[in-house]
């Protein structure tokens, strides 16, 4: 059986956060690329409900602008273009067709996007729920003591015949008094 140095007992916490906050990292930036992806998929929309609403025959130009734009065919913008146009005016239901055209393409449908969009914002959401609620519980938790009971040379120490060492307590740096004598 390996045991742990006492350095590498005493890193447990540190790597805990640092794996925690490299998760929150992780969904912040698809987070902010799915944004990106929805406020193009919003412009496209508002720009094609305009168009519907004050020239309808030019509606099929705007479809163009946005087809020769290479829109992503990301779920996160699928389902906002989707969400923004589906039920609106039968002139807006080209440019879903074309939507759904294109995924056919990869295999798959407007629902399909729209699902796995909504599955990865719920995910997300306990993800990050989960994180910052096991950051709070690392700050929470009494990691002198737990260093203590983990250590292979604290537990022979506290065997010491005449009890000295089991006496003594952790010192914290902060709990010491200061150089003036003085109470920190």
């Amino acid at each position: 059986m390996n045991v742990l140095k006492l350095g590498e007992l005493w890193a447990i916490p540190i790597m805990l956060r640092l794996a925690l906050i490299e998760n929150l990292r992780r969904i912040a930036a698809r987070i902010a690329a799915d944004r990106i992806n929805r406020n193009l998929a919003d412009y496209w929309a508002d720009q094609m409900t305009e168009t519907a609403e004050k020239d309808p025959n030019s509606l099929i130009l705007v479809i163009a602008d946005m087809v020769r734009s290479d829109p992503p065919m990301m779920s996160s913008f699928v389902a906002e273009f989707t969400r923004r146009l589906q039920g609106q005016s039968p002139a807006l239901a080209l440019p879903l067709t074309w939507i759904e055209q294109r995924l056919s393409e990869s295999g798959l449908t407007i629902e399909q996007s729209v699902h796995s969009e909504n599955q990865q914002q719920a995910a997300d959401q306990v993800s990050i729920s989960n994180s910052i609620g096991s950051l709070r519980f690392l700050g929470a938790m009494d990691w002198v003591e737990f260093v203590e009971r983990m250590s292979s040379v604290e537990q022979v120490l506290r065997e010491d015949p005449v009890g000295v060492y089991g006496k003594m307590d952790f010192c914290h740096p902060r709990s010491l008094p200061s150089r003036r004598g003085e109470d920190s």
